[in-house]
């Protein structure tokens, strides 16, 4: 069995150390339905050898692996937030909301595609009425992405317009990405925070930790 390790930080093959399961009704009476099984499984890690607890819930009536819903433990972070210095507080618990939104989104059911989808023009939206200053863009609006021009390089700030407007996509169209592109997605903002925020503060710490030379 492949599972993502939390240790390895990679899918990993897992042996399977120990599995129960049980039927459960959901009237008193086992013999009539609609009922389910439900199946306890401990496995180990191939790589660094941790061990893992799976909940399967498996409908009978649908006895195909795709309609299994599995809870895993301990939770799969197979993202984990950075650490920002100088991010507002507001922003960098969105933030957070949205890479656990990502982490859900991995599983068998991404219930929070849509939220991590919508998530990301949100807190797009949060940056730009943060830095974007008191100037208008060139259609008179204030906060907007084309407010972050004279702080981001041209292609970032393309970058930007199509998050906004993939996040559009996801409020109108129900449209939400995949995994894949919600990494990338996440990637460049992740650097606009660095960029915005935390650069400055990470320069003035190196400023006060540099050791200052003498001149002879």
């Amino acid at each position: 069995m492949t599972l993502y390790c939390n240790v390895c930080a990679r899918e990993q093959l897992h042996r399977i150390s120990a599995t129960v399961t049980k039927l459960v009704s959901e009237t008193s009476n086992e013999n009539q339905g609609p009922f389910w099984y439900v199946s306890a499984q401990i496995s180990e890690c191939g790589g660094c050898g941790n061990f893992s607890f799976q909940e399967i819930f498996h409908d009978s009536d649908a006895p195909s692996e795709d309609d299994t819903s599995r809870n895993t433990y301990p939770e799969r972070w197979y993202r984990l937030p950075r650490q920002y210095r100088a991010v507002p507080w507001v922003l960098e618990s969105t933030y957070r909301e949205l890479v656990f939104a990502y982490n859900q989104h991995w599983g068998p059911l991404p219930a929070l595609s849509f939220l991590s989808t919508i998530g990301l023009s949100v807190l797009l939206e949060m940056i730009c009425k943060d830095k974007g200053g008191t100037e208008a863009d060139q259609r008179g609006r204030f906060g907007t992405v084309d407010s972050l021009e004279k702080l981001l390089p041209p292609n970032v700030v393309a970058a930007l317009h199509e998050v906004r407007r993939l996040g559009n996509d996801a409020k109108h169209e129900f449209r939400h990405l995949d995994r894949e592109n919600l990494g990338r997605a996440l990637d460049a903002i992740e650097s606009v925070l660095d960029t915005l925020y935390d650069l400055e503060a990470k320069a003035m710490n190196f400023h006060l930790q540099a050791p200052v030379r003498r001149r002879e």
